[in-house]
């Protein structure tokens, strides 16, 4: 990490991420917090629809 880095992880450290986010835009760097997309599912066929069809899962 470089030392201006370093600092500025130093400085906001005990910083509430509210308080980050209003000095980060003070000093210009503009982002918004986008939404979570819901990614498209597959739709399962209905039970008992193909007999042919087994289903696992693994639990880690």
């Amino acid at each position: 990490m470089t030392e201006p880095l370093r600092r500025i992880a130093e400085a906001v450290a005990d910083a509430t991420e509210d308080e980050v986010a209003a000095v980060l835009g003070s000093l210009g760097s503009v982002q918004t917090r986008q939404a979570a997309r819901e990614a498209p599912r597959t739709p399962l066929p209905a039970a008992g629809a193909h007999a042919g069809i087994q289903s696992e899962v693994d639990w880690v």
